[in-house]
């Protein structure tokens, strides 16, 4: 089965009847906006250019998925599996990976405003390079540099260094 354009309602009730691995997914340009896509398998789907706003793809396994110009301000993909997933020039403003997999995800030009583990948020501003956590405020070469020590120091948890880390490092690559 081959997947195009079809309306939120519809691409979900396809989702459901068949699964994932028998469509192929051809989601160009769709717009899903506050399509409930909680643990919908969405590998290798083709969504560059999609609107996703407000969509929520809690637990989402978009390992490899194409979401280059894709629209996810203030999409819920927390716990969603973006492995490997084309990220390029996606509107990521307000969005929530909280324990979201990005390994290997492509964040090139990405627009990355926002961040948010269980305590702080952290907001990254890319044209001035500044990156706030919570009342902290530094570069992002600075926080790359620092951010096991000030979070050490302000007493992050082991697993909250480690993700702003993540993010921290995510910022400093897309920055350019």
């Amino acid at each position: 089965m081959h997947i195009r354009h079809k309306t939120p309602k519809e691409l979900i009730a396809t989702l459901n009847k068949y699964g994932a691995m028998k469509c192929k997914y051809d989601l160009q340009g769709a717009d899903l906006r506050n399509a409930d896509l909680r643990n919908a398998d969405l590998r290798h789907a083709d969504l560059w250019h999609a609107n996703l706003r407000n969509a929520d793809l809690r637990n989402a396994d978009l390992r490899n998925a194409n979401l280059r110009n894709a629209n996810l301000w203030n999409a819920n993909l927390r716990h969603a599996n973006l492995r490997h997933a084309d990220l390029r020039n996606a509107d990521l403003r307000n969005v929530n990976l909280r324990n979201a997999n990005l390994w290997n995800a492509n964040l090139r030009h990405a627009d990355l405003w926002t961040f948010q583990t269980t305590t702080y948020r952290a907001i990254y501003i890319p044209w001035q390079r500044i990156l706030k956590i919570g009342c902290l405020e530094y570069s992002i070469d600075e926080w790359v540099k620092w951010y096991r020590r000030l979070g050490d120091e302000n007493n992050f948890t082991d697993t909250e260094i480690t993700q702003y880390g993540m993010f921290i490092k995510i910022c400093a690559e897309v920055r350019d």
